[in-house]
């Protein structure tokens, strides 16, 4: 980033706080710096322009300049460059959005994985999904992200032996490697395991490797969501040291049932 600020910059909105008065620090992730933290001022107060420019889900652009004594970066501008109303307006996808971006927040890095974790998350939003097709929606983003960070175990070997994997399997929760069902039952018990099913792992392996945009054609359920959104939620948190509350606020919107809280 330049001492000087950010003359463009495309960037999705992760949120806001208030600070002193009526300032506002903001959270944007973008492609070329990551995670962002702005100061907007005066963006809360009645009639502010900024603030009506500043919506969740929109594809922005914005500008930024460097404060007083080279401090915290000013928010000078931003309009949008892409509107996604159907993603306002819709509470269950607002709620993924949300956690899209809060994942890709904390789990941002200084290289090339902030580009391809933007266009990941632009390419789901610009996809304006049926409603058939949310559960898949959601299943691709968590196999995609976890794959971009590392954070995705081998779908298609058991962890201990190398072995192809074939029918059903057991994970840990921290979903940090698969075991084969069949081989494992024969000398240990499932306790504290839980067990995917070789129709669900067929489905998320192709949700792996099919290009992004195929994944309507999945026929994903709930369960694959309560399950992705849960081992997803588990590694951003391990990775950043920072709870996720907007996987709390997508279990409910989801009605995934139970709570993603960490026990």
């Amino acid at each position: 980033m330049s001492p000087g600020g950010i003359s463009s910059e495309a960037a999705l909105l992760v949120g806001s706080l208030p600070r002193g008065e009526a300032d506002s620090l903001v959270r944007l992730f973008t492609p070329g710096h990551g995670a962002l933290n702005l100061l907007a001022r005066g963006l809360r107060r009645p009639g502010s322009k900024l603030a009506g420019q500043l919506k969740p889900a929109d594809e922005l652009q914005i500008s930024a300049a460097a404060g007083r004594g080279g401090g915290m970066l000013i928010l000078t501008g931003a309009s949008s460059r892409r509107e996604h109303r159907n993603w306002q307006q819709d509470l269950q996808l607002l709620s993924l959005y949300w956690f899209m971006l809060e994942c890709s927040w904390l789990a941002s890095a200084d290289d090339g994985s902030n580009a391809d974790g933007y266009r990941l998350v632009v390419n789901l939003l610009r996809s304006e999904p049926a409603a058939e097709a949310r559960c898949a929606l959601a299943s691709v983003f968590c196999i995609r992200f976890l794959g971009l960070h590392g954070m995705l175990p081998d779908l298609f070997h058991d962890e201990d032996s190398g072995e192809p994997l074939e029918g059903d399997v057991l994970c840990r929760p921290s979903f940090e490697g698969l075991l084969d069902a069949a081989v494992l039952q024969r000398g240990m018990p499932e306790y504290g395991l839980i067990r995917i099913s070789r129709e669900r792992l067929r489905c998320w392996r192709r949700l792996q490797s099919r290009p992004l945009l195929d994944y309507p054609e999945e026929a994903c359920s709930i369960e694959d969501v309560r399950l992705l959104l849960e081992f997803t939620r588990r590694h951003v948190a391990s990775l950043a040291g920072s709870s996720l509350r907007s996987a709390d606020f997508m279990a409910g919107q989801w009605k995934l049932g139970g709570s993603t809280r960490e026990p």
